[in-house]
């Protein structure tokens, strides 16, 4: 959640675009120590800069052209479409810089789901619709919690980003899931929220928290839920959003519109 540290000294500088719209707040207050304010003013700089460049992604052209195929390691957001303008300006965010409060677990950070094994877009929705693994009782999965499945959200969305851009290697490093990461994220994220092999093959084949968050021009692709997916006039916002530069697809694989 977004918290009252005003009666902190440290702080991070965020400045406002012209536009205004992103971030309203001229500052982000935290409790940080020296190092850690390096790595989040350096991580905000280097997302600002990637927002402005104009990024390659083979996965945005493989989807483009109609292949409705996840690599392992794609990374996924759920959202609704209240949010899609922004997410077309700025990419996936921390809600935090938007003024939204964030959950407790990651602060200054946007959570993501992966792609834990090459698969097409049908493949993956009915995995993450089957119960979760390894438990004692049925039980919902965490992504069709938060993306489009079997199971409902049918008038969500999830984003589609291609982590193996180059560029952004430096954003994907900080993340609270990497081994090695507890010194720097300890006060920014609560690690004991996380789960508890965090660090372990199967979390980090699972789950990412990049901090600030990615741009725009790490997009590749959309997954419509059934419902917004037969909606003509969400359909045309989303496209225009885009600018008709964006694959968009159902939660079944087919292609919903190609870009332009």
């Amino acid at each position: 959640m977004l918290e009252d540290f005003s009666n902190n000294q440290n702080e991070i500088k965020v400045e406002e675009e012209e536009t205004g719209d992103f971030p309203k707040l001229e500052n982000i207050v935290r409790n940080l120590n020296p190092s850690q304010m390096e790595v989040v003013n350096n991580q905000y700089g280097t997302y600002e800069e990637l927002s402005s460049s104009d990024l390659s992604s083979e996965l945005r052209d493989s989807l483009s052209t109609g292949n409705g195929y996840l690599p392992r390691g794609t990374y996924l957001h759920g959202t609704s479409l209240d949010n899609i303008e922004s997410i077309a300006k700025h990419g996936i965010v921390s809600g935090e810089l938007l003024g939204i409060p964030e959950d407790g677990e990651t602060h200054l950070c946007a959570d993501f789901f992966k792609v834990k094994s090459d698969m097409a877009i049908t493949e993956y929705v009915d995995y993450i619709s089957m119960p979760e693994e390894g438990l004692s009782i049925k039980a919902q999965t965490s992504e069709s919690k938060r993306l489009p499945s079997r199971n409902g959200l049918n008038n969500s969305l999830a984003v589609i980003l291609d982590p193996s851009i180059p560029e952004i290697e430096p954003l994907l490093a900080n993340d609270p899931y990497k081994e090695g990461s507890d010194a720097m994220f300890d006060g920014i994220v609560d690690m004991n929220s996380l789960p508890v092999d965090k660090h372990s093959e199967k979390a980090q084949s699972r789950f990412a928290s990049v901090l600030i968050g990615l741009p725009s021009s790490s997009i590749a692709g959309l997954i419509l839920g059934s419902d917004l997916a037969q909606d003509s006039n969400a359909i045309d916002r989303i496209k225009s959003a885009f600018n008709n530069k964006i694959a968009l697809y159902d939660t079944t694989g087919q292609v919903v519109s190609l870009p332009i």
